[in-house]
C-alpha cells in the first residue's frame, strides 16, 4: 500500500524497511459479526492502536458523533499465501444510521504474545458506509478494526478475532464458500474448467484457480483490479499461467501484486495494471519496474527515487534498487547512494552471465575508457542489441528530460550482464 503500510526490516545498506485438520469452529466463525458499539476496548488504548495524526485537527471528544462498526471475516483459518478479508459497515449516531463515503477504517493486527497493535491497511467507506479490508498474513494473528479518530466521528472498535494459519488443503468449493460469505466473490459466471493440473472457475468479482501439486491442493483468488487483465492474457491456460499466491496490497504507492507461474501482475491507482512476464520473483520486479515507464523527474537529480534514497546523485542504479524494494524483494538488488559504489556491489552479489534474460542487470559504458557509466534491466535479448528498462535516461525521441523509459541499446556498449538474487 502507500508508504505508511510497508512492513519489514531494514538491511545494512538500505534505509528502508520491507515486510514479509480443519477446526469445527471455523465454519461458525465465517458468519461471525464483529461489533463493539460506541466504545474502545479496555485492553488497548486508541493511542496504542493508531498514532494520532498531526495533520488533521480532531474535534473535542464531547463534540464527536458516536460510531459503531460491524464486520465479517472471510475465514478464521487461512492457508499459506492466502488472503483474509474483512467486509463491514460503519454506523453513526444513536440511531446507528450508515455513514456516507470517506470514513477511514483501520485494520490492525497483533501477534501472539505481543501487546501492541500494528496497522495493516487503511480503507475508506463507500457511499453506503461499507468497506472491505484485507491482509495476506505470514503467521497467525489477532485482528480488529477501528473507525478512525479523524473527522467528526468518535472512534469505535470491533471485537478481536484470531485468524489461524494451517497447511491443510483448500479445494475450490471450500474457498468459494468462504469468499462468498465475505461478499468477495459474487455468483459464478462459468462452470468448472480444467487446464492440466489446474481447475478454474469465473465469478462476478474474480476467478478461482485450484492447483494440485505434490505439496497439496491450494485454491487461489485472482480478483479485481487484476482479474480483467488476467483473463485477457488467457487466464490459467495463457502466458501468465496459474497463480502461486493470492494478491497482496501492501506495496508503495497503493500497489497490489500477484505472481503466477509465467509472470506477475502489478496494480497501482496511478499506473493501472502492468504485466511482467518471466518466472520466479524477478517477474515481480519486472512488473513493478514497467509500471514506472513514462515517469519524468521534475527537476535535475530530484526524482522520487532520489527522495527515497536520500541522494542527489545520478539515479539509474538507485532506480534498480527501488524496484527490488517496491516489489518487496529488498536485497535482490544491492542499494548504494551513488553509482560508483553500486557497480562493485552488483559485480560482487550478482552472477555474471553470457546470455542475458529478462530481469538481469546490464552495465554499460558510453565512453572510450570502458568505465561503467549506466545500468539497466534487461527486457529482451535481440541479438546485436538489448532492450532495457532504464532509469535516469531520456526517451530517445528528442526531449532531454530524464525519466524511466524502455530503450534499445547496442551490445557494443554492454560491459557485462549480472543475474541478481531475486
Amino acid at each position: 500500500m502507500t508508504p505508511p503500510l510497508t512492513k519489514g526490516t531494514s538491511t545494512t545498506t538500505s534505509p528502508h524497511a520491507r515486510p514479509q485438520g480443519r477446526s469445527r469452529l471455523a465454519g461458525a466463525a465465517l458468519a461471525m459479526i464483529l461489533a463493539v458499539p460506541f466504545a474502545a476496548p479496555a485492553a488497548a488504548s486508541p493511542a496504542q492502536a493508531v498514532a494520532p495524526s498531526t495533520s488533521v485537527s480532531a474535534l473535542p471528544a464531547a463534540a464527536r458523533t458516536e460510531s459503531a462498526i460491524r464486520a465479517r471475516v472471510s475465514t478464521t483459518e487461512i492457508r499459506p499465501n492466502e488472503a483474509v478479508f474483512f467486509r463491514g459497515r460503519v454506523y453513526a449516531g444513536a440511531q446507528r444510521s450508515p455513514v456516507g463515503r470517506g470514513v477511514e477504517v483501520v485494520l490492525m493486527r497483533q501477534a501472539h504474545g505481543q501487546t501492541s497493535w500494528s496497522v495493516v491497511e487503511r480503507v475508506h467507506t463507500s457511499s453506503s458506509g461499507r468497506f472491505t479490508a484485507r491482509d495476506r498474513p505470514y503467521r497467525a494473528f489477532t485482528y480488529r478494526l477501528k473507525v478512525s479518530s479523524k473527522g467528526d466521528l468518535a472512534p469505535s472498535y470491533t471485537d478481536p478475532v484470531k485468524v489461524l494459519r494451517t497447511k491443510a488443503t483448500r479445494n475450490l468449493s471450500d474457498r468459494a464458500r468462504t469468499l462468498r460469505r465475505a461478499g468477495q466473490l459474487g455468483d459464478a459466471t462459468s462452470g468448472l474448467r480444467r487446464d492440466g493440473r489446474a481447475v478454474h472457475q469465473d465469478f462476478e468479482r474474480g476467478t478461482l484457480v485450484r492447483v494440485t501439486k505434490s505439496a497439496g491442493t491450494r485454491t487461489w483468488l485472482v480478483e479485481k483490479p487484476l482479474v480483467h487483465t488476467y483473463r485477457k492474457q488467457g487466464g490459467a491456460s495463457g502466458r501468465l499461467g496459474v497463480p502461486v499466491h493470492d494478491m497482496r496490497c501492501d506495496l508503495p504507492e497503493g500497489g497490489c501484486l500477484q505472481r503466477f507461474t509465467g509472470g506477475s501482475l502489478h496494480y497501482s491507482p496511478s499506473t493501472g495494471v502492468t504485466v511482467g512476464l518471466g518466472k520466479g520473483r524477478v517477474s515481480e520486479g519486472v512488473a513493478v519496474g514497467l509500471s514506472q515507464v513514462g515517469y519524468r523527474e521534475p527537476t535535475w537529480r530530484h526524482s522520487k527515487y532520489n527522495t527515497w534514497a536520500g541522494s542527489t546523485r545520478a539515479w539509474c542504479g538507485i532506480f534498480q534498487s527501488w524496484i527490488a524494494w517496491a516489489s518487496q524483494n529488498e536485497g535482490a538488488v544491492p542499494f548504494r547512494k551513488s553509482f560508483p559504489d553500486l557497480v562493485p556491489a552488483i559485480r560482487a552479489e550478482g552472477r555474471k552471465v553470457s546470455k542475458p534474460r529478462r530481469g538481469d542487470l546490464v552495465l554499460f559504458s558510453f565512453t572510450s575508457s570502458r568505465t561503467p557509466s549506466h545500468v539497466g534491466m534487461v527486457l529482451n535479448d535481440k541479438g546485436s542489441t538489448v532492450r532495457v528498462l532504464d532509469g535516469n535516461t531520456t526517451s530517445g525521441k528528442g526531449s532531454l528530460t530524464r525519466g524511466v523509459f524502455i530503450r534499445e541499446r547496442s551490445k557494443h556498449y554492454a560491459l557485462g550482464y549480472y543475474r541478481m538474487n531475486w
